[in-house]
């Protein structure tokens, strides 16, 4: 398990870094396939949280409902009471802990897409001022 979770931060840190004394046309190929692939894990990331959402909603819905059957049974708890014991149901619980999961999968791989996006903002600047620096070398070298 360590050794995979190594392989994949050296894969990370290569999707969003740009390695020093590289060709920058290697790094800027790679950018629209880092891309593809985050893209679709953040399309992964979002459906397994909204779909815990709605799990969570269902849940607790389900409580609520069981509660409003409480006074026809004759019991006549508080309100608060009975959103409290709901809140410390395991299916709640469990349906919470998955979407908080969720939750902070979807940021990460946010994280890791606006990282390459930086990663190809950067690369095209480079690119740029590299271009610039070799119109400038070439103007030098024809004046003297």
């Amino acid at each position: 398990m360590k050794q995979e979770n190594e392989e994949f931060e050296e894969y990370l840190a290569e999707c969003v870094v740009i390695q020093p004394g590289n060709n920058l046309d290697s790094d800027f190929r790679r950018v629209s396939s880092d891309l593809a692939y985050w893209a679709g894990q953040h399309g992964k990331a979002e459906e397994r949280y909204n779909f815990s959402k709605i799990t969570l909603k269902k849940v607790e819905a389900e409580i609520m409902e069981m509660a409003t059957k409480l006074p026809e049974m004759g019991a006549k708890p508080a309100e608060w009471k009975v959103k409290m014991k709901a809140a410390q149901d395991p299916e709640v619980y469990e349906a919470g802990k998955e979407y908080a999961e969720a939750c902070g999968e979807k940021k990460r791989v946010e994280g890791i897409l606006d990282a390459i996006k930086a990663k190809r903002d950067m690369l095209i600047q480079m690119g740029a001022d590299m271009r610039k620096e070799r119109e400038i070398e070439l103007r030098l070298k024809k004046e003297y």
